[in-house]
């Protein structure tokens, strides 16, 4: 089962980068950040619409069945 800290993304950027850094560069790594996001994202939600498996999730609520691959 996936934990959220599964999915954690991390961007650092020290102060001297960002003093030294194009504007160019930090635009360029905050959208490599958000589009591997959306992904992920994305991949999660149309896996769990196709997926023709039911299941239980945390806390032992019945997962219910999905919408679509009846």
């Amino acid at each position: 089962m996936a934990t959220r800290s599964d999915y954690d993304l991390r961007l650092g950027m020290t102060w001297q980068f960002l003093r030294d850094a194009d504007a160019r560069q930090i635009n360029a790594n905050m959208n490599l950040a958000l589009e591997a996001d959306n992904r992920l994202v994305t991949g999660t939600v149309l896996n769990r619409l196709f997926d023709p498996h039911t299941g239980f999730q945390r806390g032992r609520h019945q997962r219910l069945r999905p919408l679509l691959g009846r």
